[in-house]
């Protein structure tokens, strides 16, 4: 368990923190009006001055966070050798310590959590209520919904998970890696492994199962009916589905649910040789086994197989082409295509049930649109980067940040560098250049196109290439355009000048 600790801050720290998280690439906030366009100006800015940095309190800017609506902010804050956390601002209680990796907000945004340290012992913080005190305490982690939250406690040599405030049945230790602790993704059960005199148990729900001498983080199917995880007897390793054992092999690999959770396949070893084990087939056997995936509609498994430094990929226990390298592979949303990349000597291709592409000189992970009628991806060819939709390349460009869709699927956007300028590049239409863009974003109903540019060193909000009349130095770190209706957005920003956060809300008026 990682345990918590206090931070030192100085005056050089903090400079170069802020310097660090609001200087750069993703930023915008107020510093001063620009000249007034009314010809171009078709939405109403609106600022509101959300808390200032210049009061009393000294902030630790490396522990910001923005919820997922960005509509708060929360952030470790230092007054006269006592901590806090704020939250828009406001105090949630003073300190001697704040424990590292937090404060974390619930997934939708609504509850934040943090450990505290106060008179020798660590609480922890949710919503403003400090719960019971522990020698240590672990970062907490909120169910899927942010109804409930857990984390590991630690009193003398015991260690106990405490979930919703409530601590559970003590242990020498708990693993504290990947899905383990976990909620399912119903957020109605916790399982994770736990360990006492060199045996471990996979505990659910505070439930202790059999005590085996390995046992790996669990995973829950996706309607959290099911949980399976890999366990240890000496030499020999088998799935546990439910609680039920199954085979013994020399070793277990990657294991996945299929998105319908009525099949689990899992890469085991046996004679020396990995193939992928389930109720329903054994594949073709291999050196080694990695990348299971299942399509959406759960018809097709698909994985990459290496045997003798020969790559390919496997879909329905079918040998795909032989490869020297693969990368990992996309289904459409229907199901009814995929498509990866591969290398053959020192070029890439596009591979998927049409056949294979012609060659690249580098290629970055493909995919298709959400109606699956297009696939995407970005190639390198001659020192230039190039977007790929349905093997029709845009022009060259010195990057290119990655495709964002709209809604609908129907548009597609992406950042190119021109020379040393930036622009978005919108259903394969260059808009203006600037010295920067960031966070595009497009509306609900896909019809605006919403971005930051920066300006005259200053940057700005930009509607469908209209420029706002705000300018700004830079946004939080963290913060997005989030859109309040089709017609509406906001995001959180920052002034230097006079040190204050806002939130800017964004009505759009089409002509």
């Amino acid at each position: 368990m990682q345990l918590q600790f206090n931070f030192q801050t100085n005056k050089g720290l903090f400079i170069a923190c802020f310097l660090m998280i609001f200087a750069g690439w993703f930023c915008t906030a107020r510093a001063s009006d620009g000249p007034a366009q009314p010809d171009t100006l078709i939405f109403m800015e609106k600022e509101t001055s959300i808390w200032s940095l210049e009061g009393e309190w000294q902030v630790f800017l490396p522990s910001l966070k923005i919820n997922s609506d960005s509509s708060k902010f929360a952030v470790v804050a230092k007054k006269k050798r006592r901590f806090a956390v704020l939250i828009n601002g406001i105090s949630q209680g003073i300190f001697d310590a704040i424990g590292k990796g937090t404060p974390v907000f619930s997934p939708d945004g609504g509850r934040v959590a943090f450990s505290a340290r106060k008179n020798k012992k660590w609480h922890m913080v949710v919503d403003g209520v400090a719960g019971q005190g522990f020698d240590a305490v672990s970062a907490p982690k909120f169910s899927p919904d942010g109804g409930r939250f857990f984390y590991i406690s630690q009193s003398g040599r015991n260690q106990r998970l405490v979930i919703d405030s409530i601590p559970q049945t003590p242990w020498e230790g708990i693993v504290h890696r990947f899905s383990s602790p976990g909620f399912s993704p119903d957020g109605k059960h916790v399982a994770y492994v736990a360990y006492k005199d060199k045996k471990f148990a996979m505990v659910i729900d505070d439930k202790k199962g059999p005590l085996y001498d390995g046992v790996n983080p669990p995973v829950f199917s996706p309607d959290s009916s099911k949980i399976a995880y890999t366990a240890q007897k000496k030499n020999q390793f088998f799935m546990v589905e439910n609680g039920k054992q199954g085979p013994l092999y020399e070793r277990i690999g990657m294991f996945s649910f299929s998105p319908d959770s009525k099949r689990l396949y899992y890469a085991a070893k046996s004679d020396g040789q990995w193939f992928m084990a389930g109720k329903e087939m054994m594949g073709p056997v291999f050196d080694s086994i990695a990348m299971p995936i299942f399509s959406p509609d759960s018809s097709i498994l698909a994985y990459l197989g290496i045997l003798n430094k020969e790559w390919t990929m496997v879909t329905n226990g079918k040998k795909g082409p032989v490869f020297d390298e693969i990368a990992l592979l996309n289904f459409s949303p229907d199901s009814t295509r995929y498509i990866y990349s591969a290398r053959k000597g020192n070029m890439w291709h596009m591979v998927s049930g049409n056949g294979i592409s012609d060659p690249y000189e580098k290629m970055g992970l493909l995919r298709f649109n959400m109606d699956s009628s297009k696939t995407i991806g970005i190639i390198l060819e001659k020192g230039k980067f190039h977007v790929v939709v349905n093997g029709k390349k845009s022009p060259g460009y010195e990057e290119v940040r990655p495709v964002i869709f709209s809604p609908n699927g129907k548009r597609m956007l992406f950042m190119a560098k021109k020379g040393t300028q930036w622009t978005i590049v919108v259903d394969g239409k260059e808009g203006p250049l600037y010295d920067g863009v960031a966070i595009p974003a497009f509306s609900p109903n896909g019809e605006h196109i919403v971005f930051l540019a920066k300006k005259d060193r200053l940057w700005l909000i930009s509607v469908d290439n209209k420029e706002g009349r705000l300018r700004f130095a830079g946004a939080l770190k963290g913060a997005g355009i989030v859109f309040d209706n089709p017609d509406g957005f906001h995001t959180l920003v920052l002034s230097p000048s006079s040190l204050e956060f806002y939130r800017v809300d964004i009505t759009i008026h089409d002509n």
